[in-house]
This record gives structure tokens, sequence and C-alpha cells, in this order.
């Protein structure tokens, strides 16, 4: 006897497996459901962006508040990457926060951090969702390794430039210049030390002419004011024999 196989329940089944199993995934990745419970942040950047992806998880202080909505370039301004956050309406979220890519481990998968601004209001406007988007520390070390390459081959850039056939010929003949000058400072010293003998020598003479015509000069001033000494002596005798016997003075002593 043959079993009869219900072919009509064994195809429902799978529909209905299908269906739920459809159902979870939507369920599981959110997709379409609670979109009033989730705001729109966008994010502008310059930076490498390595590592993440739509559907990457946004993190505060370890607990999952969102994911990555899309990520592609900005239309409006080249060369910049436009980042599109879904975070959970719940959470207040302050103007000027940023978000940073970080990872669970060395290895592990890679996340957004974010970082709230402590001194800014929480954002309430759509219009104002705004983040920005900062370096990761081995994204800081890359930065700072670049530039420290690029200074160094500026510095070698200049080393060989200071090298080169040209400034190596002008140095030689600058050293060969300085050669001969020092060749000639002991000449050089000895004239100086003759020419200074000499005017050592003059300044003397002057001098001396000089002391001996204020000497001579002051022996006359002096012999001038002896005589005005005793000229200035007999006037006052003279006043002196006047005001005590005026007419004798004047008129000789009588007989």
């Amino acid at each position: 006897m043959e079993r009869r196989v219900n072919y009509v329940l064994i195809g429902g089944i799978f529909f209905a497996i299908l269906i739920g199993f459809v159902v979870f995934i939507l369920w599981f990745g959110r997709l379409g459901f609670d979109e009033s419970k989730l705001r729109t942040y966008t994010i502008r950047t310059t930076y490498d962006i390595s590592g993440i992806s739509v559907k990457t998880p946004i993190k505060y202080k370890g607990i999952v508040i969102g994911s990555v909505k899309s990520i592609g370039f900005d239309k409006e301004q080249a060369g910049v990457v436009k980042i599109l956050l879904s975070i959970d309406r719940a959470i207040p979220v302050a103007k000027g926060s940023s978000v940073l890519i970080d990872s669970q481990g060395l290895a592990g998968l890679s996340y957004l951090a974010l970082r709230q601004n402590p001194k800014g209001e929480p954002i309430v406007d759509d219009n104002d969702a705004i983040l920005k988007l900062e370096q990761s520390f081995l994204g800081k070390l890359s930065d700072k390794a670049d530039s420290a390459l690029e200074e160094m081959l500026g510095v070698l850039g200049s080393v060989e430039q200071l090298l080169s056939e040209r400034n190596v010929s002008s140095l030689s003949r600058t050293l060969s210049a300085l050669d001969g000058f020092s060749a000639q400072l002991p000449a050089l010293s000895q004239n100086l030390n003759h020419t200074l003998h000499q005017i050592n020598k003059q300044l003397d003479e002057v001098q001396g002419g000089v002391l001996s015509a204020a000497s001579s000069t002051l022996y006359q001033t002096q012999k001038s004011l002896q005589h005005v000494d005793i000229l200035l002596q007999k006037t006052t005798n003279l006043l002196d024999k006047f005001d005590r016997n005026p007419y004798p003075t004047i008129f000789g002593a009588s007989k």
C-alpha cells in the first residue's frame, strides 16, 4: 500500500518557515522599523575611514546606540567623505561632539565611539545633527610619521643642494682666501704695532710741548699777579694813611 504524501502541507510549512526567516532578518537588521526613534547625524571628513562600513555599530560608554547608515563621497565637495549615522533619539548628543574610529582589541572589529562635548547643548533639531570625526591613535601616529618624513626629505634636499658642485667650489675658494688672510695676519699685526708706537710717540711729543708752553704761561701769570698784589698793598696803605690824616697825605708834612 503506497504512502500518500501531502505536498500542500509540506509546501505550506516551507513557505511559513521562509516568511518567518525573512521577518527575523528584517527585525534583526532593524530595516524599516522604528525609523522614527532614530536621528540621522552627518559627518564630513577628509580622513581615512578604513575599517568602517554600512552597519558598523556606534557605541557610547560601551553600549550600542546606533549604526552607520551610509558612506560615500560628498557631491558638493571633492575629496570629502560623507557619512550618515543613525543614532537613537533617546540618547542626548551635544553640539560639537565627535566620533572616533576604535576597535575591540588589536585585531577586533572596528566601531565608532561617541565622544560628547561637555560644553555643548543637546541637539534637538535635525538640521544641527552634525558630528566630527576624530583620528584614532594610529591615524595620528601615521600623520606625524608622514609629516616627519616630509621634513626629513626637505632636509635631505637642502643638504644635497648645499653639497652641490657649485657650493663646494665656492666653499673651497672661501677657505683658500681665509688661508691667505691668515698668512698675512702676522705682517698686519706688526704694521699695526709700529703704527701705534708712532702715534704714541707723537702724542708724547705734543703733550710735552703743551706742558712746556703751559708752564711758561703760568710763570708769567704768576709774576703779573705778584705785581698786582704789590700794587694793591701800596694802594691799601695809601688809603689807610689818608683815612688817619688826609691833609699831610695830600699836601705833605709841614716844615
